[in-house]
């Protein structure tokens, strides 16, 4: 019965990784256009800061007493030569292995926790609570590039996060920078869920090498934001 738990428990484990992975790399709830409401962050943070640690310290304990439990029941011959649960404890007996193991569940079991506290209990609060049409200035501060998000960095007081996804221009960001762009979006008290941009109009020597006019996503929804991410 207690094998049978711990199996589930690694299972459990393993399916809220593949979740977590799942989100973070195809994206169904539009977590690289939101932006966290700064109060919000500071109340949040600490805790999913300690959950993660929390986090990590239950995925040690989780592959740890599933590999002893293994290594128990091959040694009283529970567990057949051959069968998956012996293939399974082979794969980590190698002590190199087991270290990356032991070392690589508590850095996902962290992760996963705190990620999941700090972007996705926020962006499902965001769509369940009451929402109003919203824009901002943000002052831009430099381009900002990752295989998920291209966009620029941009700074307001009211949101803890200042990357901005899915922002394009023609040439040089550099007349840009220290301009004011406008965000527009849906607002709750968790965040803003971003759907388009405004980008500022430049001075006539810098329109060379810029857009003439400012820049906007397209058609409006999140929709158009992410087809200004694909460009």
């Amino acid at each position: 019965m207690e094998n049978g738990s711990n199996s589930l428990a690694s299972w459990l484990f393993i399916a809220m990784i593949a979740v977590l992975l799942a989100v973070f790399i195809f994206d169904p709830i539009g977590w690289r256009f939101f932006l966290l409401d700064a109060r919000y962050a500071a109340t949040i943070r600490p805790i999913a800061l300690a959950a993660g640690i929390v986090g990590a310290i239950g995925s040690i304990y989780v592959v740890g007493r599933a590999h002893w439990r293994l290594q128990e029941d091959v040694a009283a011959g529970r567990i057949k030569e051959g069968s998956g649960q012996y293939n399974q404890f082979k794969a980590v007996e190698n002590p190199v292995k087991l270290i990356f193991v032991l070392i690589s569940s508590p850095l996902l079991g962290f992760g996963g926790t705190y990620l999941s506290i700090k972007t996705v209990i926020p962006i499902g609060g965001h769509y369940l609570s009451e929402r109003h049409e919203f824009h901002a200035p943000f002052l831009i501060k430099g381009f900002y590039r990752t295989k998920m998000c291209r966009g620029v960095r941009a700074w307001n007081a009211e949101f803890y996060d200042n990357e901005i996804c899915g922002v394009s221009w023609r040439g040089n960001i550099a007349p840009y920078l220290d301009k004011k762009m406008i965000v527009y979006g849906e607002r709750s008290t968790f965040g803003i869920m971003l759907e388009r941009y405004t980008l500022p109009e430049l001075p006539a020597r810098d329109q060379s090498s810029s857009p003439s006019t400012p820049k906007e996503a397209g058609r409006r929804g999140r929709s158009s934001v992410q087809d200004a991410l694909k460009r």
